[in-house]
């Protein structure tokens, strides 16, 4: 006996025991048929969120997947950028880059041995080398976090005085005002920056960017973070996205809390939104349409070879 014929003997079972049941399980009349698709879209929603939180190693109370806002991590289909009204952004947010609206998966980290480097040319993620990862501004818990690819550790030895790059093979320097670490979008005059802050060793930490700025996150004159980002204020590197989908959030927050974000994300990426919940909303109604059709002409089909033929006098 198959699993489908045990299921339906089961199923059958249930109509003297449990009828309601019965009819939401095996009823052909409507709503059954839609409210057992969306039980078991809901089904898969649960399971598919277990198997999501245990990957990516997240505690329960953090997040495994967030929401890109701004166009930070954006690559231009026309080789132009940075950000700006010069960069065409890849026709529908291209899978395997990073746009307003991507629901990023987060995977969690211990150390930061856990996050590759673009100066240390690790692992390609996203279209270029180096981690994505998703960390709090200064260790701020009250601000929205970044999602900003990692450039490279920087090791501050006593109080600023002297700095250690690894990945650029820089040892104990005075000044970080080395054409190697601008172009990388380091901004000029961050050692005497951190030196005004008395950064010491504790304060060694990962310099980040996002791929569409010119500038690191971290800078003398940055509004985003005054200081490199620690192990501790990572919330996890990016591994994995859906497209789109994430839309639905910015506009919510457009509308709640003023922000343009969705405003701002590409036209594109909001039309392959529509289509995408078209088909997921759509899709289960179809095919139990599809499915329900099909049954009608069997059933008729049977009820034509069994009845008897017609005998003419």
């Amino acid at each position: 006996m198959g699993l489908k014929d045990a299921w339906r003997r089961r199923v059958a079972r249930l109509e003297g025991t449990s009828p309601r049941l019965h009819r939401f399980l095996a009823s052909p009349e409507s709503p059954y048929p839609v409210l057992r698709e969306v039980a078991a879209f809901a089904i898969v929603l649960a399971l598919g969120a277990a198997i999501l939180w245990g990957s990516m190693g997240q505690p329960l109370g953090d997040s495994p997947v967030v929401v890109v806002e701004s166009g930070s991590m954006m690559h231009c289909a026309n080789g132009v950028g940075p950000q700006g009204n010069a960069c065409e952004s890849e026709r529908y947010g291209r899978i395997g880059t990073i746009d307003p609206g991507d629901l990023v998966f987060v995977k969690d980290i211990d150390r930061p041995s856990d996050v590759g480097t673009k100066a240390g040319k690790d692992s390609r993620h996203y279209g270029r080398a180096g981690d994505v990862v998703v960390y709090q501004p200064d260790g701020d818990s009250r601000r929205t976090p970044i999602i900003h690819r990692a450039l490279f550790w920087l090791q501050i030895n006593g109080q600023s005085e002297t700095f250690t790059i690894e990945e650029l093979g820089l040892h104990e320097v005075t000044t970080l005002n080395v054409p190697a670490l601008q172009a990388l979008g380091l901004q000029l005059g961050y050692a005497e920056a951190l030196r005004s802050m008395e950064a010491g060793p504790e304060d060694s930490g990962f310099i980040t960017r996002g791929d569409n700025n010119i500038e690191a996150d971290q800078g003398p004159h940055s509004n985003i973070a005054r200081l490199p980002v620690k192990a501790e204020w990572i919330l996890g590197k990016a591994r994995g996205e859906v497209p789109w989908l994430g839309l639905v959030k910015l506009k919510f927050s457009d509308w709640t809390v003023g922000t343009q974000n969705y405003r701002n994300a590409p036209s594109d990426s909001k039309t392959m939104l529509l289509l995408s919940l078209a088909l997921l909303l759509g899709g289960p109604y179809v095919v139990e349409r599809i499915a329900r059709t099909r049954r009608e002409r069997r059933a008729a089909a049977q009820g034509e070879t069994a009845a008897p033929d017609e005998k003419v006098p």
